[in-house]
């Protein structure tokens, strides 16, 4: 994303395949980025994470990335600590309603706000990110949360212009992996965003 001319780089999956460590049960690849080198991408102001698992915090790509840019800003959950900590040198962990300030070599600046997501443990595990992203001045706001799981009391002072969330719901047998549909209209709504994608 490109955000008041701050670029972040969320959650990326751009080397290998995700398996979650069970290849033999899930393996998934992409589909257009079959020629994609990490040398590839643009400069990088901020690299942000929502989650500590595979398919957010994607050790194959982190690991190739923190040995071209080890000084590389990192904003991130707390639980993506034992992850991120042996590959990057400058690393901020938030936990929901902590934010943290990003400068570009150009000197623009936006703040991330974390806000709080699922838990994807046992019910006394502390909640993965999900991140407001603040130009200056509050003129433009962007929230992201990868499993539109969200704590509603924490979110209903705050607004959001655009809401990058699913917008579909991915089930299983007695699970709801990922939510979306109604909870992203209600997501929009509590937000008063003007757009969501």
């Amino acid at each position: 994303w490109d955000i008041s001319g701050v670029r972040v780089l969320v959650d990326p999956i751009l080397v290998g395949n995700l398996d979650f460590g069970i290849p033999w049960l899930y393996d998934a690849a992409k589909k257009f980025l079959k020629n994609f080198e990490l040398t590839d991408l643009p400069q990088v102001d901020c690299l942000l994470i929502t989650q500590s698992l595979d398919d957010h915090c994607h050790l194959k790509t982190l690991k190739p990335l923190s040995e071209m840019s080890p000084n590389l800003r990192v904003i991130a959950t707390p639980n993506a600590k034992s992850l991120l900590d042996p590959l990057f040198r400058n690393v901020t962990y938030l936990e929901p309603g902590q934010e943290s300030e990003v400068e570009a070599e150009n000197g623009s600046k936006v703040r991330i706000r974390a806000t709080a997501g699922p838990v994807l443990g046992p019910p006394w595990q502390r909640p993965e990110n999900g991140y407001l992203v603040i130009s200056p001045q509050g003129q433009l706001t962007l929230y992201y949360e990868p499993h539109c799981v969200y704590n509603k009391d924490f979110l209903e002072k705050e607004h959001a212009d655009i809401v990058i969330t699913p917008v579909i719901k991915q089930l299983l047998p007695n699970f709801t992996l990922v939510s979306g549909q109604e909870d992203a209209v209600q997501l929009a709504k509590l937000l008063h965003a003007k757009y969501i994608t």
